[in-house]
């Protein structure tokens, strides 16, 4: 039986009130085209609006309502008209490309960043950490998502904040069903819902051609804003007191939207000590903000750097972040110690895996032993998985910190007894291709050591 090959047409709802669109006649015309040429194409339409969005550390679910499909269950996708559903279609686009699934245009992908949606989804894709998120234009919806469908992912209280809101403005702490749809029956904008962290406060990192400074804002009392504009407090980190892994994802997330200059807020679990980036501000605030002279120093020294170290005629040769087939890997576990081990590079599996012992769930958490240390992951989720035999196996999927040569990673891995094996770790494709590595099979510990010739 021939496979029928699914079409989405994919609309703004204003390019079709506007009357810049019309889906059905298009939709005829290409089933017509289609008849004619005797392909097996199935032609859907649905809007901006129909869509809904789940973005989490460990996994990511974009709907149509309107054809009670996934956005992967489709062989092809026409963004037709994206009028003022761009960042919706950008974060689509994106998760197509993921999914190696042919779309038209692939003008999309190239475009800014612009609310917290699709900043959320290119953090995630890059393994930075971010809270739970929900997004759907329809407000009613969105509703019956966070009570019903997704329930489990988003327990009050919550954060219902405004797409392209800033400075703490239209950000709620919601702690009812029925203060979500008292805030949305009042609101004439589209929010976004996110995990509430338990926090004592959030850290600015201030980044200009490097990370110049943290700067810690807490909130007054019966507020959940720590904004200084929302009349937070504000203090001077030093950088040196801040760990590592947290700078390197504040650095990484600048780099991300390609941000020489960028305002990184992380908030940081105060029960679990667990990270989270909550937004990538473009040019921070300087002037009628907290700390002005520091940040004006600040800048002064980013520029002037900029100005010596930069040469115009220079030619630039373009470099590659390469692997070679096995590479030294540091497991960073809770004791904050680097434990070595040799990773295989395996370019023929999807999933990276990692050596693990004991494997179980314990009071909502999962357990196991790592280079005889235990570990325990408040996120984590359960996939299948097919083995190098070809059989599929449920595994739990988690992210861990790994150095590899200087470039600390969050990498995602599967967790199986690999104690059969010849290696403890096998990194695989989506994280290659998630990070823009290349291998060279012919090298070993390119990144992270000699390079010696096989």
């Amino acid at each position: 039986m021939l496979k029928i090959n699914k079409v989405l047409l994919l609309f703004s709802n204003d390019s079709v009130k506007k009357g810049l669109a019309d889906p059905d006649s298009l939709k005829l015309l290409l089933e017509e085209a289609a008849l004619k040429n005797s392909e097996n194409i199935e032609i859907y339409i649905s809007y901006a609006r129909s869509l809904s969005f789940l973005i989490t550390n460990n996994k990511v679910k974009i709907r149509d309502h309107r054809n009670h499909m996934n956005l992967e269950d489709y062989d092809f996708v026409y963004f037709r008209k994206a009028g003022s559903a761009m960042q919706q279609m950008l974060t689509c686009a994106l998760y197509l490309k993921d999914h190696e699934i042919p779309f038209f245009d692939k003008e999309i992908v190239n475009t800014t960043s612009r609310n917290k949606l699709s900043q959320m989804y290119m953090l995630q894709r890059r393994s930075v950490p971010i809270p739970k998120t929900l997004f759907c234009r329809n407000n009613r919806r969105l509703i019956r998502l966070v009570s019903e469908r997704y329930c489990d992912d988003f327990s009050f209280p919550i954060i219902a904040k405004a797409t392209g809101g800033t400075r703490g403005d239209a950000n709620y702490l919601v702690n009812s069903i029925m203060e979500l749809k008292q805030i949305l029956s009042n609101e004439h904008r589209h929010f976004i819902i996110q995990e509430f962290i338990p926090n004592d406060g959030d850290l600015r990192f201030f980044i200009a051609g490097g990370l110049k400074g943290i700067i810690k804002r807490c909130s007054i009392k019966g507020s959940h804003l720590n904004n200084t504009s929302k009349g937070g407090s504000a203090i001077l980190v030093d950088v040196n007191h801040v760990s590592n892994i947290i700078k390197s994802d504040a650095l990484n997330a600048a780099i991300i939207f390609g941000r020489d200059c960028a305002g990184v807020d992380i908030i940081v679990n105060k029960n679990n000590g667990t990270h989270y980036i909550l937004e990538v501000n473009r040019a921070p605030q300087i002037e009628h903000a907290s700390f002005e002279s520091e940040k004006a120093f600040w800048m002064i020294n980013a520029i002037q750097k900029i100005i010596t170290d930069f040469q115009p005629h220079s030619e630039k040769k373009e470099t590659y972040n390469i692997f070679g087939r096995f590479e030294f890997v540091y497991i960073i576990l809770s004791d904050n110690v680097e434990h070595r081990l040799v990773a295989k590079v395996d370019t023929g599996a999807d999933s990276s895996s990692l050596h693990a012992t004991n494997i179980r769930v314990e009071d909502h958490k999962l357990v196991c032993e790592i280079n005889d240390h235990e570990v325990r992951f408040s996120d984590f989720v359960e996939k299948k998985v097919k083995s190098s035999n070809g059989l599929l196996q449920h595994r739990y999927l988690v992210s861990i910190p790994v150095k590899i040569g200087e470039v600390i990673y969050n990498m995602k891995v599967t967790l199986t007894d690999r104690s059969g094996m010849n290696y403890d770790m096998l990194i695989g494709r989506r994280f290659l291709r998630t990070n823009n590595l290349l291998v060279n099979v012919s090298l070993r510990y390119i990144a992270s050591g000699k390079k010696k010739r096989k």
